[in-house]
């Protein structure tokens, strides 16, 4: 069985497919075979008012007042970071900072501080992303099962969480 496939480039198709027909091109279909078992549920694979409902609860977190809130609880990371760069040298830039925003979303987003938790929680985010573009091959030891691995870690690690954040504790 075989699908068929259409790409689309450019400014002019992309207000076309985004703005103008958004409701005659699905989503969950296109990304279903390649993202639907690494990501359930995601917002990608949602489509009409299902998607419009989420995308909407999770706007309310990225206002212009939302991120200003933020400001105070990221300061602290960012400048240990920057006083960690002062020493001179060279430094690979996209895994320092890769790392620094993760850390940063899991304190903000989730009130987790820095620490051998995040760190673990931020490999397990990084192994899923990964799997995104790996054969989908199910076994332990190669990046698609380490990414369903990461995700299992992360589905139970917000299973615990959301039960003692609603009875009030804010202890990660």
């Amino acid at each position: 069985m075989t699908n068929d496939v259409i790409a689309l480039s450019g400014q002019g198709c992309m207000q076309e497919l985004l703005v103008r027909q958004q409701d005659n091109f699905l989503s969950q279909e296109a990304w279903e075979t390649s993202l639907g078992t690494l990501f359930p549920n995601g917002l990608m694979l949602m489509d009409g008012d299902r998607h419009l409902r989420h995308r909407t609860l999770m706007r309310q977190a990225f206002t212009r007042e939302a991120l200003d809130g933020y400001l105070p609880m990221m300061l602290p990371a960012l400048e240990a970071q920057v006083a960690a760069w002062g020493g001179g040298g060279q430094i690979r830039a996209y895994p320092v900072i890769k790392h620094l925003t993760l850390r940063i979303a899991m304190e903000v987003f989730f009130g987790l501080p820095a620490g051998p938790e995040v760190d673990r929680l931020n490999a397990a985010f990084a192994a899923l992303v990964r799997a995104a573009t790996a054969l989908p091959i199910r076994l332990p030891f190669t990046a698609y099962g380490k990414g369903l691995a990461g995700r299992r870690y992360l589905e139970d690690f917000f299973a615990r969480l959301i039960p003692q954040r609603r009875a009030g504790n804010s202890a990660g």
